[in-house]
């Protein structure tokens, strides 16, 4: 990162990699915990015990604690979990911080800041184009690329959830946030390319041909 051009762009991202990054939530914007989760998550209770396990286990949830320790002022969110892919087996949990209407965590962040364009195809082969013969493409995903992504602690205290009557903290980027997507702003990180777009978890690079 010491050799990208936009020095202030490189030490936000590593100051957020190492830090957390803001969610750009506006603290004192009024808020209102969940009390029940969704049913999805009802029917579903060993896919999220398992998934719950699984997050703690890799560092990407914080708990379980019991309601009884001391804990900071949370604010909690109901989840339910959605099949991942056709036929699959898998889920995912999904947090909705979009409730309730008016008093969510997303609610209290700016719709300014949460502008996102994703790329087409029609887009990338433009710029093929545009580089001329011999242009290559590449394509990669990164796998759970939210759950990478740290949240500051100011701000994790917005994504607790319960589950079995114990308390879990997100410290991660959470399926779910208005801006999880804007929030890291990676697409800007590969400036050595020619061109390269990013629809995170998803990136796109075209290369002039050798």
């Amino acid at each position: 990162m010491s050799t990208h051009p936009d020095h202030a762009f490189a030490n936000y991202i590593c100051q957020g990699l190492q830090y957390g990054f803001r969610i750009g939530f506006r603290h004192g914007a009024p808020l209102q915990s969940a009390t029940l989760n969704m049913e999805s998550a009802r029917f579903h209770p060993q896919v999220v015990t398992d998934y719950l396990q699984k997050e703690c286990s890799l560092g990407r949830m914080l708990g379980p604690f019991s309601e009884a320790e001391p804990l900071p002022r949370l604010h909690f969110n109901r989840f339910g979990v959605i099949p991942k892919g056709t036929n699959t087996g898998k889920f995912r949990l999904i947090t909705d911080l979009s409730f309730p209407t008016a008093r969510s965590v997303n609610d209290g962040i700016t719709p300014d800041l949460c502008t996102l364009a994703y790329t087409t195809v029609d887009v990338v082969a433009s710029q093929a184009a545009v580089l001329g013969v011999g242009a290559q493409q590449a394509k990669t995903d990164i796998e759970a690329a939210y759950r990478l992504i740290p949240v500051h602690p100011q701000d994790r205290i917005l994504q607790a959830v319960r589950w079995n009557n114990q308390v879990y903290i997100d410290p991660m980027l959470s399926f779910g946030l208005r801006s999880a997507l804007p929030v890291p702003l990676l697409g800007r990180l590969h400036h050595g390319c020619s061109t390269q777009h990013s629809t995170l978890p998803a990136v796109a690079v075209c290369v002039p041909g050798m």
